[in-house]
């Protein structure tokens, strides 16, 4: 069964003839409980009559041309959305309200012997229920059969304004992605100890760092806005420094589709922290620096004083020479 629902999930999009066909037996098994809850089953033996056949084919008919109308079976069922349940409420909607009219008419034309208020509005909710709660069943059956899980890349957002704010639900909307927003990192100190989202806002002091290393951060997200900010290369640094990758992301209005590293989070590179455009050096004449020599470098544990211990290292000095006042990062460089 399991293998079934798979295969069916998996086939590019579902037929347009076998949603249409469902909510037509929707509509049917709705007047059925409908009635059920009315008449009882004793008295749903006594209704089986040609009115009734009248009522539930003139309902069915009409609902056909609000579909059509409204285009509820065009859709792709396993990326149904809010509007997709729109659509249906509105074709629901006219459909029962045209069909009463209809039915009312034919009532009084003497077409139908009878017409229950209450079986028929109760089939209106239960089928508008039905319909819309089955477009969000089938997403979630997607979601939790096709998509595969893997670890979740725990990860905080820098910046609690509005692009902060739609990174994060973007995030969690994106199921691909994998990150798992545990928090936001703010300048406003208005924010700061409170929730966003259901998750912690941290200002950028020592407090930070133990939540970062509490929590096992791995990323931080930060847009290019912020990038561009006096004194925020300072604080990215000092991020890498604790070691906490950094991912920038693209302004949302140019994202093509959800995330994906490769397009709208990239790495930061070294030289974005750096208060100056790099410098194109002469890697031959460096080497003949520092080859054979005794090389002495400060501020080795930074990120920037790490990556220099790195290239020198490749140039092969006689012995090179480690000074930083961060004992720990400098104790694990060895």
């Amino acid at each position: 069964m399991a293998e079934y629902v798979k295969n069916f999930f998996n086939r590019r999009v579902s037929p347009r003839f076998f949603v249409f066909v469902y909510d037509t037996l929707l509509i049917m098994l709705s007047f059925l409980v409908a009635s059920f809850f009315h008449y009882g089953l004793s008295g749903m033996a006594d209704k089986l009559t040609t009115s009734t056949f009248i009522i539930v084919s003139t309902v069915v008919i009409v609902n056909w041309g609000t579909f059509y109308l409204f285009k509820t079976f065009w859709g792709v069922l396993r990326f149904s959305a809010f509007s997709d349940i729109t659509r249906v409420v509105g074709a629901l909607s006219i459909g029962y309200l045209v069909s009463l009219l209809i039915l009312i008419s034919g009532r009084e034309l003497g077409f139908i012997s009878y017409l229950s208020y209450t079986v028929f509005f109760g089939s209106y909710v239960l089928n508008t229920m039905l319909m819309s709660l089955s477009r969000v069943v089938v997403k979630e059956i997607y979601d939790a059969t096709i998509i595969k899980p893997k670890r979740a890349v725990r990860t905080m957002i820098y910046g609690t304004k509005e692009g902060g704010v739609a990174l994060a639900k973007a995030i969690r909307a994106d199921k691909v992605s994998h990150f798992e927003l545990m928090g936001f990192i703010t300048d406003d100190e208005n924010m700061i100890g409170k929730k966003l989202l259901g998750v912690n806002v941290y200002g950028k002091g020592e407090n930070m760092y133990d939540a970062l290393r509490d929590k096992n951060i791995e990323k931080v997200i930060v847009s290019t806005h912020k990038m561009k900010l006096e004194g925020t290369p300072a604080f990215l640094e000092s991020l890498v420094d604790h070691h906490i990758s950094l991912l920038v992301s693209s302004p949302l209005s140019e994202w093509d589709g959800g995330l994906t590293t490769s397009q709208n989070l990239k790495d930061v590179q070294i030289e974005v922290l750096l208060p100056r455009s790099p410098i194109n050096v002469n890697m031959r004449e460096i080497a003949g620096h520092i080859e054979g020599k005794r090389v002495l470098i400060t501020g080795a544990a930074g990120s920037i004083g790490s990556e220099i211990v790195r290239q020198v290292a490749t140039f092969n000095p006689f012995k090179i020479i480690l000074v930083d006042q961060a004992e720990t990062p400098l104790h694990d460089m060895y």
